[in-house]
């Protein structure tokens, strides 16, 4: 595998790590209030 490959591959699996976590964060917001209202 080239250099660049690797380093595409790298990008990506960053991103899509990004990308849960904000999708967790967000989850996290979302339920917050409902923990709360209980």
């Amino acid at each position: 595998m080239s250099f660049e490959a690797v380093a595409d591959l790298a990008v990506e699996h960053l991103t899509g790590v990004g990308h849960l976590v904000i999708l967790a964060k967000k989850a996290a917001k979302a339920f917050t209030p409902l923990s709360r209202s209980r």
